[in-house]
């Protein structure tokens, strides 16, 4: 899978490629001045409202843009099948075809960001696509950096090959504003304009990089999630199983499969021995908002590690009862070198409707 995002990157710094190309500049659109194509030319639409819209430059990819806390170089490609994918696994009909983006951003914020393929949807002739999860440690569909840091993300999506216009939608959960970008198949796009990119991605909030040293983080892959129980569904053959937590795709959860609200219940992930310092619990069912309240929620919980079977260390984690929050963040005061991580619940944010209690992912980080 390496070859695949060499094949991107690729595709990101050749001189001409079959792409169109607009830069949206937000907070740097009056100063821009780059090209004759269309790199000038720039729209934000949040919620439906057009922010500085340039008529006779439609929002293309690939794009850069600034917008509040965050810089953004967006890429896109067409793919008909993925690389090395030998056995076929991951084919798709005969009338659809792969749309990888490449979401590369930087963090200008005095505190960690996390951003994840959950928040990008794509249509195709307004009609929802569907997103496809590649298994493959060097594709990433979640990363959160701390300031000052750069972090990238890859998203696969199913697009009939007709399609006469696909467009990008970028959630930024926390503020729930929509980004939106129209993906283009003819055009140019120049040395120049990677420069200008990549020049705004090195130098952008600079003043954030102070000289104090921070963590270089490092998703762990867990080898195995285990749980006390889980939700069997006869009806529709579902186990919602602890993998879900792992799966990398925010609308599977884990549910408890208890009677009450599982208080006590247990999640145990494996791993090879890590120093951790940081954890990330995507909190509730988010198959979608009704979901998510229906069902029940964390409200906290307590995280052990152990090594070798012996427990070195412990601490709680209180959760945030927000579906606009994507990911609840534990950080530790200091790395903990540890093979197991088991979460214990404590107390639950109670669902409308199902005592069932959820989580939708669970991430860790070494340093």
């Amino acid at each position: 899978m390496k070859k695949l995002f060499k094949v991107i990157i690729s595709g990101i710094l050749t001189a001409t490629m079959a792409l169109s190309v607009a830069a949206c500049a937000g907070d740097f659109a009056s100063e821009t001045q780059v090209s004759d194509n269309g790199i000038k030319g720039f729209k934000i639409i949040l919620n439906g409202h057009v922010e500085d819209e340039s008529p006779n430059d439609p929002l293309l990819t690939p794009c850069y843009f600034v917008y509040n806390d965050i810089a953004v170089s967006l890429q896109t490609q067409y793919m008909n099948k993925i690389p090395n994918d030998t056995l076929g696994l991951y084919n798709l009909p005969s009338d659809q075809r792969y749309l990888v983006i490449d979401f590369t951003f930087k963090n200008g914020s005095s505190s960690d960001m996390n951003v994840n393929t959950s928040q990008i949807q794509v249509y195709a002739d307004n009609v929802l696509c569907d997103q496809k999860y590649i298994i493959d440690d060097n594709i990433i569909s979640s990363a959160t950096v701390s300031s000052g840091r750069i972090g990238e993300i890859v998203a696969f999506f199913s697009v009939p090959k007709d399609a006469e216009k696909v467009e990008i939608e970028y959630e930024k959960g926390f503020w729930s504003e929509t980004l939106k970008f129209e993906v283009q198949e003819v055009g140019e796009f120049y040395d120049e304009d990677v420069d200008y990119i990549k020049e705004y991605i090195d130098n952008y909030n600079s003043e954030n990089n102070t000289e104090e040293t921070t963590l270089e983080e490092t998703p762990i892959n867990v080898t195995s999630a285990t749980s006390d129980s889980f939700y069997h569904s006869n009806s529709r053959g579902i186990d919602y199983t602890a993998d879900l937590t792992i799966d990398g795709d925010y609308k599977t959860s884990w549910q408890d499969g208890r009677d009450d609200d599982a208080i006590g219940d247990t999640l145990t992930y494996n791993f090879a021995p890590s120093d951790i310092y940081k954890v990330v619990i995507v909190n509730g069912n988010r198959k979608d908002k009704g979901s998510f309240s229906k069902n029940n929620r964390l409200a906290s919980a307590t995280l052990t590690f152990y090594l070798d079977g012996q427990e070195v260390s412990n601490t709680t984690m209180d959760f945030v009862d927000d579906y606009d929050q994507e990911g609840d963040i534990l950080e530790l005061t200091s790395p903990v070198n540890c093979d197991c991580i088991v979460i214990t619940i404590d107390e639950v944010y109670k669902g409308s409707d199902y005592q069932d209690t959820g989580i939708a992912e669970v991430m860790f980080y070494a340093s």
